[in-house]
């Protein structure tokens, strides 16, 4: 979800991880009726992030711990979400905010 945000500079990487995703039951029951009779649907989520840095040239995968994180932020994104595949999971893929 967050790899497009990534920003390297100054010889780091500034990455983002997801902390939490605030939905309420009833609106994922909500999404999971849009779904099976759409298919495909756009709301606008809450998120809570974690912005932490890392070493390039670290092995990964490069995961927050307390000693790299430096800020937490919660915000609200556009996303769409739809069936992927299979049917069985789904994608979801945060919009741009120019699309609101």
């Amino acid at each position: 979800m967050l790899e497009s945000w990534k920003c390297e500079r100054d010889g780091t990487v500034d990455a983002y991880a997801l902390k939490e995703l605030k939905i309420k039951p009833n609106r994922l029951s909500s999404f999971t009726r849009t779904l099976c009779s759409v298919g495909m649907l756009h709301d606008i989520v809450e998120v809570c992030l974690v912005k932490y840095w890392y070493d390039p040239g670290w092995p990964g995968p490069n995961l927050p711990d307390d000693d790299l994180v430096i800020a937490e932020y919660c915000i609200r994104v556009p996303v769409q979400i739809r069936w992927s595949g299979d049917q069985k999971l789904v994608h979801v893929e945060v919009l741009p905010l120019a699309s609101c």
